[in-house]
């Protein structure tokens, strides 16, 4: 039985307190220079493009607002959302002029259909509940034909074998264990039906950073090349491997999952410009 989707936790902590510790141990500036480098940044690029500046552009769960200063540089309008307060002091202390609000991605204080386009990376995952409210709010907020680019750790082949013994483990020691949850990942089926169910339509998916998944679920396997630091430097072994998945399919270990979806117009509104049509050709 293959698994739509699969859970991951953590040491029982909240999801504030997780991320504040997390975006402390990172720099805003070596994230700057690591955010040109992800294999979705040429398509985000192709959408903002786009966009005038006019268009307003949020980025729901920011952390250090790497995405947010880039897009800024490109003379965008961009506005910044998270719930760590101590990650968004820290990055207005040195870029004041961002443009960062403290806010909760299941309820924006934004007017509906106000926004262009709307990016969420790796947040929708975190929420036990599902993502069900935060894709709801998001098809609030932005305007009918506007764009969702949004990444998720993406259930490839190999986690959906081993979600079954991942379960079963869960269920042996959860009760000699303080551990919460921590995230979800999703098969493409099931979220482009989470996306669907709010009204958008997915239009690129793109799976990627092999890597990352294989030095978390079987970093094991390569333990043996750690004796050889020269060789292991880099981890080369596991970038090979990684690589040459990604090769065969990358569906097999791909660690994420990119989606870029557009907001349709609701059936009432199709409904409304198809009256309004038939009026003006009847005049």
């Amino acid at each position: 039985m293959l698994f739509e989707r699969c859970t991951y936790d953590m040491p029982r902590q909240t999801q504030k307190q997780y991320w504040e510790s997390q975006w402390q141990q990172h720099d805003f500036d070596i994230q700057i220079k690591n955010a040109k480098r992800k294999a979705w940044w040429p398509v985000l690029n192709e959408y903002v493009e786009q966009l005038s500046s006019d268009d307003i552009i949020v980025e729901a769960g920011c952390g250090l607002a790497q995405f947010v200063y880039l897009l800024q540089q490109q003379d965008k309008t961009v506005l910044g959302l998270d719930i760590t307060d101590k990650a968004l002091h820290r990055v207005k202390q040195v870029y004041n002029d961002l443009q960062l609000q403290l806010q909760d991605v299941r309820q924006f204080a934004l007017e509906d259909n106000s926004v262009s386009m709307m990016i969420s990376l790796g947040v929708v995952e975190h929420f036990q509940e599902g993502p069900h409210t935060i894709l709801k709010e998001a098809a609030r907020v932005i305007k009918p034909g506007g764009y969702l680019f949004i990444t998720v750790p993406y259930s490839n082949f190999f986690r959906r074998c081993r979600e079954p013994i991942t379960r079963l483990k869960r269920q042996l020691i959860s009760p000699f264990t303080d551990r919460t949850f921590y995230q979800y990942t999703f098969s493409k089926k099931l979220f482009y039906q989470h996306l669907q169910e709010q009204g958008f339509e997915p239009q690129r998916v793109l799976l990627h950073h092999a890597y990352v998944a294989v030095k978390k679920d079987i970093n094991v396997l390569f333990y043996p090349f750690s004796l050889m630091p020269k060789f292991y430097a880099h981890n080369k072994p596991q970038h090979a491997f990684a690589r040459l998945t990604e090769m065969i399919s990358p569906s097999i270990f791909s660690h994420m999952m990119m989606v870029v979806a557009q907001k349709q117009p609701l059936a009432s509104e199709d409904q409304h410009i198809n009256n309004q049509s038939e009026i003006e050709l009847s005049v």
